[in-house]
């Protein structure tokens, strides 16, 4: 099979007297795509695939069940969330703007969202559009607390609120990429203040009327009936069968559009054929460039500009609740590409890869978990002891712990695979070791270097001197550290408890890792020179609570 997709199914680059050159996508190529969609599909959430050549729509197919409670198979014209890809309609409004005159990339947001706390340094409407802007995430701050996203409706008044009530900033402004929904929640805000309309209805005439959708719009409540939605579904690894994903979402900007897989290719046909203006055009394909002159792949119209087997690749992939979305387009070839899902499980790199294939010819795969491409490099067992222990990020919150087994250096479940004595793999991202053995991670969201700290195996006098009541006013969050059994436990309320696993020792700093509310946390405790104890919280997206201890433990 894989002889024959190079040579005569899948592609055919004829060059044509036009700007880019033709794919074409013949039967076997059809049935090949086909293979890859119904993969284990059969009583399962579906999805729905779209492709366009040029302005012709060469592919529309759907795939497993739009409703597993019904059994209902999934038609083509269904609606989903678009989750992020929501972001591109929120960019081209603002890029509106700024073709207009009434507002610059460079304006201080500040001068629109003046609540908006000052931190010393200028962000920019450039750097909310490109996620540089050092803002917290606003709803991975939610996960801290009570109430996360997934189980409470907030509205814009609410994430405003919560965006302008943090005092400090992951990091300062274009100094790093970081993925955060507050930039694009904040774009919201500034949209409707600057035309005096609300978001939806100049958004809505703007953006959404000159492109002719058949069924894109915003989402209004949650849980209004819309016509021909589907219902979202995750997969529960402890019982092995699905459930469904409910949506609480209220908020427009860094998401909140339906849309169905042929709205997303007529989107990207509008702008491939130029329909909003060269200006603008440019202005959506203009990349961030880093404080240090780096230029990242996160461009100002909401999409990400990279490279797929040497195709450039206009994109930009959603999640929310149970909905995944992906839509591309590859200007060298005309092709257009969206793909939504039902199913949080879906693995959208397989899509992806499926179309790279098809339109280079070249076999591309990702990685499984746990397992990597195949090496020839053997590590001796020197190197393999040396590169064992616990790293912790110069820049970042993060650490990790690579450990042997069978000769093989892991991260958790997932193998490191050695393309070098100094490289390693593990799925996508890359680790160069140096000779004092610090590490450089090369990954989709930036570079970050890692040294090696203590391990942590603290004994019940460690932890005593940790408890106490501890409060943030940044998220209006109580916490309670104790130690129970021998072990350090925080806190939200006597039947919310986080078990917090001890990880590393760096001086005076000693850092515990847990889950809150699912997602990958770390508590650092730090021992000051006057005896007293500090305290800050990170998390994914939103790093460096400082949290005061005002309270010990009776």
């Amino acid at each position: 099979m894989k002889r024959r997709l190079k040579s005569t199914l899948l592609v055919l680059l004829l060059f044509s007297h036009g700007s880019y050159a033709q794919f074409v996508l013949d039967h076997q190529g059809t049935l090949f795509l086909d293979s890859v969609m119904t993969n284990d599909r059969t009583g399962k959430p579906g999805a729905v695939l779209a492709i366009s050549v040029g302005n012709e729509l060469v592919y529309e197919k759907g795939f497993g069940l739009a409703s597993l409670e019904w059994g209902i198979e999934m038609p083509t014209d269904a609606v989903f969330e678009a989750a992020s890809v929501s972001k591109q309609f929120t960019a081209t409004a603002v890029l509106k703007l700024v073709e207009r005159g009434q507002l610059s990339l460079d304006d201080n947001v500040r001068e629109f969202v003046p609540e908006l706390p000052d931190y010393g340094h200028t962000i920019t409407i450039r750097h909310l559009l490109t996620m540089t802007s050092g803002l917290r995430d606003w709803r991975n701050t939610t996960y801290l607390q009570s109430k996360p996203t997934y189980a409470a409706a907030y509205s814009q008044d609410e994430a405003t609120a919560t965006i302008c009530r943090q005092q400090a900033l992951n990091f300062d402004p274009g100094a790093r990429y970081s993925y955060s929904n507050s930039n694009y929640d904040l774009l919201h805000v500034i949209v409707q203040r600057i035309t005096g309309e609300s978001f939806v209805q100049f958004t809505t005439r703007e953006v959404l009327d000159p492109v002719a959708f058949m069924q894109a719009r915003w989402r209004d409540d949650p849980h209004r009936v819309e016509a021909k939605k589907v219902r979202s579904y995750a997969y529960d690894t402890r019982t092995k069968k699905y459930k469904t994903a409910d949506l609480m979402e209220r908020t427009h900007g860094a998401a909140g559009m339906l849309v169905t897989a042929a709205d997303l290719i007529r989107w990207n046909n509008h702008w491939a054929a130029g329909r909003f203006g060269e200006k603008m055009a440019k202005l959506r394909l203009t990349q961030g460039v880093l404080l240090d002159g780096t230029e990242i792949d996160y461009a100002c119209g909401g999409v990400r500009v990279t490279e797929l087997a040497g195709l450039t690749e206009v994109s930009h992939s959603g999640l929310l609740a149970g909905y995944r979305a992906w839509v591309s387009h590859y200007p060298k070839l005309g092709v257009s590409i969206a793909c939504l899902t039902n199913d949080r499980s879906f693995q959208m790199a397989t899509v992806r890869n499926a179309m790279g294939q098809l339109m280079t010819g070249q076999p591309l795969s990702a990685p499984k978990k746990g397992k990597g491409p195949v090496s020839d490099v053997v590590l001796s067992v020197e190197r393999l002891r040396g590169l064992e222990g616990v790293y912790k990020a110069e820049n970042h919150y993060q650490s990790f712990e690579i450990e042997i087994s069978g000769n093989v250096p892991v991260i958790g479940k997932d193998t490191l695979v050695a393309l070098a004595r100094d490289t390693l793999l593990r799925g996508q991202t890359r680790y160069r070791v140096d000779a004092q053995g610090t590490i450089t991670v090369q990954a989709s969201d930036g570079q970050f270097v890692y040294c090696k700290v203590s391990d942590y195996q603290p004994g019940i006098d460690d932890l005593q001197p940790l408890e106490g009541t501890y409060s943030c006013a940044d998220l209006s969050l109580e916490l309670r550290i104790q130690v129970e059994d021998g072990k350090l436990y925080a806190c939200r309320s006597d039947t919310d408890k986080m078990l917090l696993k001890p990880t590393y020792k760096d001086g005076d700093e000693v850092g515990f890792y847990t889950l809150s509310n699912q997602l990958r946390t770390l508590f650092a405790f730090v021992h000051h020179p006057d005896g007293k104890v500090g305290l800050t919280v990170s998390i994914p997206r939103a790093e460096h609570f400082t949290f005061t201890k005002y309270k010990d433990q009776e």
